[in-house]
């Protein structure tokens, strides 16, 4: 749903390639991003987090999305699903401009509870 709405082209270059967020989300949330991550920028994350709440899940990969827009553009989706297991280590130098910017994503509760019940109807994500 942020993607559509606030990456057009990304989200057209997912579907086009058949790229669903579980590819590279689900690992990300499931493990606090310690997956494939450095633990500095998983330590900010949980930070966030326990800020936060879950919203801050959708702002860090918003923001994550956004870093690597272009190059994921430029992939076929075997490149690209490469690209989400090796990208994190490289991109992230300054985690404090990182996480600036995923502030500057607004998630707000009511979109949350859209998300929640959606995920509990069972209605694919890509409806929404």
């Amino acid at each position: 749903m942020y993607v559509k709405v606030l990456m057009p082209d990304l989200h057209d270059f997912f579907e086009d390639n058949m790229v669903s967020s579980q590819f590279y989300a689900s690992g990300w949330l499931f493990t606090f991003f310690a997956v494939d991550f450095p633990i500095d920028f998983v330590f900010m994350a949980i930070d966030l987090f326990l800020l936060e709440g879950y919203s801050s899940f959708i702002k860090i990969i918003l923001a994550i999305l956004s870093s690597i827009r272009d190059s994921l553009k430029e992939m076929d989706c075997d490149e690209a699903l490469v690209f989400f297991k090796t990208f994190a280590k490289s991109l992230l130098t300054d985690l404090d401009t990182f996480f600036c910017k995923a502030n500057t994503f607004r998630v707000s509760r009511r979109q949350m509870k859209v998300l929640e019940y959606f995920f509990k109807q069972g209605v694919s994500k890509e409806t929404v």
